[in-house]
């Protein structure tokens, strides 16, 4: 049975997500969700460090502020819009705009250098740990 709490996401989500979430146990799995919607974003497994840390704190150029965690994959995001270097925080990376799939809440940002390495910054305080 599947722990993704509206069955209408359940169809939407990455193939990978879903394994995640029909396969592992749920003690284990470790999901982290989309605070406005529930909908499984990332895993804490996912996490990872960039510029020498997981959790950063930025400043955009309209002075808007966001804690930001790094994470290697989001299969509960989609990302849109065309990269862009301007004003990144992570330099040698362009930025892509990462929304929660369900119902598209902007979560943060997909990062993705020339080299194809790319990682998500997401806004930490618009995810919240499985219950």
């Amino acid at each position: 049975m599947s722990d993704v709490a509206d069955p209408t996401i359940a169809s939407t989500l990455h193939p990978a997500l879903r394994a995640i979430v029909d396969d592992v146990p749920k003690p284990s799995r470790k999901l982290l969700r989309c605070a406005a919607c529930d909908n499984p974003i990332t895993t804490e497994e996912a996490r990872i460090e960039m510029r020498g840390g997981h959790a950063h704190t930025f400043t955009n150029p309209y002075g808007f502020r966001f804690q930001v965690g790094c994470f290697a994959d989001a299969l509960g995001c989609s990302i849109s819009g065309e990269p862009s270097h301007a004003d990144t925080w992570f330099p040698r990376y362009f930025w892509r705009i990462a929304a929660c799939a369900s119902c598209q809440v902007h979560l943060g940002w997909h990062f993705e250098n020339a080299e194809a390495r790319a990682f998500f910054g997401l806004i930490l305080p618009r995810l919240k740990p499985a219950s």
